[in-house]
């Protein structure tokens, strides 16, 4: 239905609006030689793209309400019954480390707060998919799972207390700080993915960059747990919150 909405025409100014030069990122991966490296750039040279369009700078247009969200619950008629919980994110009050570090403590692996509150303690969640959305200037952190009808408010219960473990600093922070280290080690396995997300943060997000030199990667030097629980306090309070529900 809603493609069916979206005509040729539009598709084609869409299309002009991102493929310019200035907007195209290339990243190279493996053991290339600087010449072979310098044939590629002339190749795109010579690629014939649209005139120069606005330069896009990656920042998002910040909402009227960001950071001040109503205390509404939006709906919609589903066959199964979701939940989506979504947070807006200062980046300069939450720089990227802690942001990647609260991502972590939430989410990733088996001793994530949601995991083990919401599906070992109390069995509610089979599975949930988490997203960090980032831009430049303003992020979004969001959660969605099914959720039976039966059990809306009581897993709107656990999340309120095991936010409230992060935002209390009841988590350890030395565990999940070398779960996200172990995470970027990880991800050097798969080359191609882990030099893009490198090409991602400097390039597109302009983040501090990961530097395999340093112990904690210099992204994480700075980062403390007492720094933790302030952004958390910031970032997860029900002015804050944008809670959907569809079924």
């Amino acid at each position: 239905g809603g493609l069916s909405r979206i005509s040729r025409k539009q598709l084609e100014e869409y299309r002009k609006s991102i493929f310019f030069p200035g907007n195209v990122l290339v990243c190279l991966t493996g053991n290339i030689p600087q010449s072979q490296a310098d044939n590629i750039v002339k190749l795109l040279s010579g690629v014939t793209l649209h005139a120069q369009q606005t330069l896009r700078t990656n920042m998002a247009p910040v909402p009227a309400d960001f950071g001040r969200r109503s205390p509404a619950v939006h709906t919609a008629n589903g066959r199964y019954c979701t939940m989506a919980l979504g947070f807006d994110i200062d980046n300069v009050k939450c720089p990227v480390g802690i942001r990647d570090l609260l991502h972590v403590t939430l989410f990733t692996g088996d001793n994530a707060l949601f995991f083990r509150r919401l599906s070992e303690d109390m069995p509610l969640l089979y599975s949930y998919d988490a997203v960090m959305e980032q831009y430049r200037n303003i992020s979004n952190i969001q959660v969605s799972f099914e959720i039976a009808p039966d059990d809306i408010v009581k897993v709107l219960r656990e999340i309120r207390y095991l936010l409230d473990d992060l935002r209390n600093g009841r988590f350890s922070f030395d565990l999940n700080l070398q779960k996200q280290l172990t995470q970027w080690q990880i991800q050097q396995d798969y080359v191609c993915d882990y030099n893009w997300a490198i090409a991602y943060d400097n390039y597109l997000l302009g983040a501090e960059p990961v530097c395999e030199d340093s112990p904690l990667l210099g992204r994480y030097a700075d980062v403390t747990g007492e720094e933790m629980v302030r952004c958390a306090r910031e970032i997860f309070r029900k002015s804050n919150m944008t809670l959907a529900v569809r079924g």
